[in-house]
């Protein structure tokens, strides 16, 4: 009898889906844009279950179609909603809340109706910076133009710093 050996399966983990993320990152900081942008599509192939990191991969992927367009030229000169956004969330990744929130305000007077995204990004901003009633003032806009955005806050890393807080529970918990 031939003795058969088994094949060890490895299991797409946690670890790689951050060793992925770490990679796109610096590559984004570096103004590698199109690697970031294919290191950040290969996780949203790889990794379709981890619905946390995903969030935080599709802002990255706007900001690097925005900084490929802009290097092409298609999108230079043109502040749209989605630029000013993207600029936003750019800053608030660099931890300047101050120039994020600019550039979220900016994006409100561009945008059309659909402005919830941008004011869950308020949100966060506010929040980090240590203004939680203007994070909850900016929270409770995006959450009226988008009840899913309730469920985001509630597992955003974003907004533990206020999980506690008896305001913020009292708006995840309506609907």
């Amino acid at each position: 009898m031939t003795a058969v050996r088994s094949k060890k399966v490895r299991r797409k983990t946690t670890g790689d889906v951050f060793n992925y993320y770490e990679k796109a990152v610096k590559a984004l900081h570096a103004d590698n844009y199109k690697q970031a942008a294919k290191l950040l599509d290969e996780i949203t192939k790889k990794f379709s279950t981890e619905i946390d990191v995903l969030a935080r991969v599709r802002t990255l992927q706007r900001v690097c179609t925005r900084q490929l367009e802009k290097a092409s030229g298609k999108g230079a000169g043109s502040k749209s909603a989605e630029a000013a956004y993207d600029f936003g969330v750019y800053h608030h990744n660099n931890e300047d809340f101050d120039k994020a929130l600019e550039e979220f305000e900016k994006a409100l007077k561009l945008a059309g109706d659909d402005s919830s995204f941008i004011y869950y990004a308020m949100a966060a901003s506010h929040v980090c910076s240590g203004n939680n009633t203007g994070a909850l003032d900016a929270l409770t806009k995006a959450i009226e133009m988008n009840q899913s955005l309730r469920f985001s806050a509630a597992h955003d890393p974003d907004f533990a710093v206020v999980s506690k807080d008896k305001e913020f529970r009292t708006l995840l918990a309506r609907g």
